[in-house]
């Protein structure tokens, strides 16, 4: 009998029932969004700090000659935030500044971004070539000088591919590729 009244009244009120349904698979899929992000997030951060491989190959003033496809290609928390293009030129030598530009969409998307490299020589060691704070929209021109590739200066040590990292006032990878030093 009081099984009964418990149908009785689940059936009655079908709409708090409904709202109540309603609620929890809008905070089921909330979860399992967040956690796929977050998942394709730190893949994507994974392969951002593997060792350097092909290059995109790009002219001094940034046509792109052939493409790397693992190369540039934005983080999920920025897709459709910001575009990348491809760092110019590339490969470089030791002496030419090499050109990334960062389109960004929206005034709340940056408040720093922060440049690293490394190489094969020595993979597990960030170093820090650029940053920046205070970002709005628009392009971000960011400079990058090659001597600045290692913590040396040296130019046998510069002369390889390096793996550039750009990375969030949070230090999470906005996108990633390699350039080549001549």
């Amino acid at each position: 009998m009081k099984m009964r009244r418990m149908i009785q009244r689940f059936i009655e009120r079908p709409s708090r029932t409904f709202g109540f349904v309603f609620c929890l698979t809008v905070m089921s899929s909330m979860v399992a969004c967040q956690t796929d992000d977050d998942n394709r997030q730190k893949d994507f951060e994974q392969e951002a700090y593997s060792t350097p491989s092909a290059i995109t190959k790009t002219t001094f003033n940034g046509t792109v000659e052939s493409r790397d496809s693992d190369d540039w290609r934005v983080s999920p928390f920025y897709a459709g935030l910001l575009t990348v293009q491809p760092p110019f030129p590339n490969p470089a030598n030791p002496t030419q500044t090499v050109q990334l530009l960062v389109t960004i969409q929206s005034l709340d998307v940056l408040s720093r971004v922060r440049v690293w490299t490394f190489n094969p020589s020595r993979p597990s060691a960030l170093w820090p070539v650029w940053n920046s704070t205070s970002l709005g929209p628009g392009i971000l021109e960011i400079p990058m000088n090659p001597m600045n590739f290692t913590p040396s200066g040296s130019v046998t040590e510069l002369r390889t591919t390096h793996r550039i990292i750009l990375t969030d006032q949070l230090d999470q990878v906005i996108t990633y590729g390699d350039v080549q030093i001549q």
